[in-house]
């Protein structure tokens, strides 16, 4: 009996080591090919990451600028504390354009004032330019139209000052208007520098030691200095060319009395004159300022 054969399956042909190592590099050259629909993915990826980085870095700023630690200076506390507030609903809110006047009538010499002491009537345009510049460095830079305003108002005083003043609202958004606790805190730290030198030249100057006795700068304890130049800050330091007199004749006297017999805090002569309520009546530094600057002195 003759059997009928069926043809047997041909089989696969196995790879070989080299034919094997030669199917991989092109499977991995297949995948490290780059295409334009390759670039499209990862173009999108990339701006949807930098889109969330910004995102999250603009929210962090924010919180940042507004942080109360902001309103914690390294040098001239008593002045910065003494300059104005943090309450919006104060008129001695400090962080928004202010003029002192009584019924739009300017009350003395002054110009608008911004931040804890930066009276821009007494700044040149390229002066505010600077200042703001160098704040920028630190913390978000403020809008181009409050920089504008501010340039425009400077050298500005009295119903000059005011009349430019009336302007803001029209001129800058008032979510632009305000300062940031942040830019605010920099913004001092920029301004007081020149006070601290001012003082320390009023008190050395060669005339004033001659008429009143030498006093040693640098041996001056640092609330001593903070008060004399929250005095300087203020238009307080003054000669007797002012009309209200001379406050160098009243206190470098007794800072120089202090020196020579070694005393300080309630002891001390200048104590005795920083405690005199004729700030008050005759120079017009305000209450609370007038307790900050004494209780400085023993602290």
């Amino acid at each position: 009996m003759r059997y009928q054969s069926f043809p047997s399956e041909q089989l696969e042909k196995q790879e070989t080591t080299r034919e094997r190592a030669e199917r991989q590099r092109r499977e991995r050259r297949a995948e490290l090919t780059y295409t334009a629909q390759d670039y499209r993915r990862w173009a999108a990826h990339r701006e949807r990451v930098i889109t969330e980085r910004n995102a999250a870095q603009k929210a962090a700023n924010s919180n940042d600028e507004m942080d109360k630690k902001w309103l914690n200076v390294p040098k001239g506390q008593l002045t910065f504390s003494s300059e104005g507030n943090d309450v919006e609903s104060s008129p001695y809110f400090t962080r928004a354009p202010h003029i002192p006047h009584n019924n739009g009538t300017v009350i003395g010499e002054s110009g608008i004032t911004f931040g804890r002491g930066l009276d821009i009537g007494k700044r040149t345009s390229n002066e505010i330019t600077q200042l703001f510049a160098n704040v920028a460095k630190h913390c978000n830079p403020i809008s181009d139209s409050l920089l504008k305003w501010l340039q425009e108002g400077a050298g500005k005083t009295k119903q000059a000052a005011y009349e430019h003043y009336k302007q803001l609202d029209a001129r800058v958004a008032k979510e632009e208007q305000v300062l940031t606790r942040k830019q605010q805190h920099f913004l001092f730290l920029e301004i007081y520098p020149k006070y601290e030198k001012e003082t320390e030249r009023l008190l050395t100057k060669k005339d004033v030691k001659q008429a009143y006795g030498s006093v040693d700068w640098s041996k001056l304890s640092n609330n001593v200095k903070d008060v004399l130049i929250d005095i300087t800050y203020r238009g307080d330091n003054t000669s007797s060319s002012d009309k209200r007199g001379s406050t160098r004749k009243w206190f470098v006297p007794a800072l120089v009395k202090d020196q020579s017999s070694n005393l300080s805090g309630k002891e001390s002569h200048f104590f005795k004159v920083i405690a005199d309520k004729k700030w008050i009546t005759l120079y017009g530094v305000d209450q609370n300022r007038f307790e900050l600057r004494k209780s400085h002195l023993v602290n």
